[in-house]
Formats: C-alpha cells, sequence, structure tokens
C-alpha cells in the first residue's frame, strides 16, 4: 500500500542524481491490481555474472547501489519493501544494428536486428512499426525479396536514429562529468515545459513515423 500511494509516483516519474544513471518509478494495472515497478540502472565496467543474471535476490549487488542515495531517499523505502523474489538484475548493452536482417524467407524484426537501450522507451514501439511496414511491404510487392530490401531501406535508417538516441541519453544519464550533469538538468527541464528537446523529440519519434493510415493502408481500409 505505501508503494501503491506514494505521493510523488502517482502517475510515473523518473530522478536523477548525479553518477547514479537512471532510477524510474512507475505503476501498471488499476486498483487492487495496481503494481508498482521501479528500477535502477547504473554503469559498470563488467556485466553481471551469467550465473546471476535475470536470477532473483541479488541483495549484494543492491546494496552495492544503495550506498549512492542519501537515507532519505524514497529508492530505500521501495527496496526495503520489495521482496527478495521480486528483484531482478540483469545487464543492458549498446548493440550495433546487423547490416543484414534477411536471408531467403526469413526475416528479422525487432530487438533481432536493432535492440535499444531502454533511455527513450522506444524499444517495443519501433518492433511495432517494423510488423505493420514489413506487413505493407509484402503486400505491396510481387516478391519477398522485393519486399524485405523495401522494409530494411525505409527501417534501417530510423531506428539506428532511435538506438543512437537511447545511446546518447545513456552516455548522459552515467557519465560523471560535471558537465553532461548540468547538459541533462537542461535537457530534462526543457522537455518537461515542453520545449526544444520535446519538439525534435516529436519530430523524430512521430512526425518521421511511417507507420501512418496515409502512409500504409489502402484507400479502402482507411
Amino acid at each position: 500500500d505505501y508503494l501503491r500511494d506514494h505521493p510523488i509516483f502517482d502517475e510515473g516519474s523518473v530522478v536523477n542524481g548525479p553518477g547514479t544513471g537512471e532510477l524510474i518509478a512507475f505503476h501498471v494495472g488499476a486498483g487492487k491490481k495496481k503494481t508498482f515497478i521501479w528500477a535502477n540502472t547504473y554503469s559498470s565496467p563488467n556485466p553481471p555474472p551469467k550465473r546471476e543474471e535475470w536470477n532473483q535476490g541479488n541483495l549484494k549487488e543492491l546494496e552495492d547501489i544503495l550506498l549512492n542515495y542519501p537515507d532519505s531517499h524514497p529508492i530505500r523505502d521501495f527496496a526495503q519493501l520489495t521482496g527478495k523474489d521480486d528483484l531482478l538484475h540483469f545487464g543492458l548493452f549498446y548493440r550495433h544494428h546487423k547490416k543484414t536482417w534477411s536471408h531467403d524467407r526469413v526475416v528479422l524484426l525487432g530487438d533481432s536486428c536493432h535492440a535499444t537501450l531502454p533511455y527513450i522507451g522506444q524499444g517495443a514501439n519501433q518492433a511495432i512499426e517494423d510488423a505493420i511496414y514489413l506487413a505493407d511491404c509484402l503486400d505491396r510487392h510481387n516478391t519477398h525479396t522485393e519486399a524485405y530490401q523495401d522494409y530494411y531501406d525505409k527501417r534501417f535508417p530510423r531506428t539506428k536514429r532511435i538506438v543512437q538516441m537511447a545511446g546518447w541519453m545513456h552516455k548522459m544519464y552515467h557519465s560523471e562529468s560535471w558537465f553532461m550533469h548540468k547538459a541533462l538538468d537542461v535537457l530534462i527541464s526543457s522537455a518537461m515545459k515542453g520545449g526544444l528537446v520535446v519538439k525534435q523529440f516529436e519530430r523524430e519519434i512521430i512526425e518521421e513515423c511511417p507507420v501512418h493510415p496515409d502512409n500504409v493502408l489502402p484507400p479502402t481500409a482507411k
């Protein structure tokens, strides 16, 4: 109940601190089924050991993370109230785009060909765009070879920009540079006020989205 009703996380919030990465907390579901989810990212020279990755109850790593936050920070309450079996520890990795997305009749989409870091919340969105545009290509072209090439030519540049944007945000969140911390403060402040940052983000994510009724649906389906 404490997590469900916490005043600063009613609708979802992102809190940043120098050198601590990103803390994000939000609710999913409604009523008694509402579930509170929180996560903290941190930089590390090494990934979690394979035997531990995606395993539950990595309390030692959590204790190390908490050292970055003051005793009064809400993350300490979140950690204390999170059951051991509900705690997951896993690595986040920057992966370069695959240069080949298809072979014969097999074609890739989503994370299988352009995995992205979660810092701009576009992983699932890009996979959905892939699926819709791929279906449109298969409908418009006479052969799967032509369809796959059209799909690749259209989707590769956009998904690469999205992956690079997430990569830049990753570097800003985890930089130990005072200048980068200030730049991140300005970036987030501008975004919260609907400034230039939001306009640029909207242009890339929304206005340049190829999945639009006017672009992919035949006249009879609009």
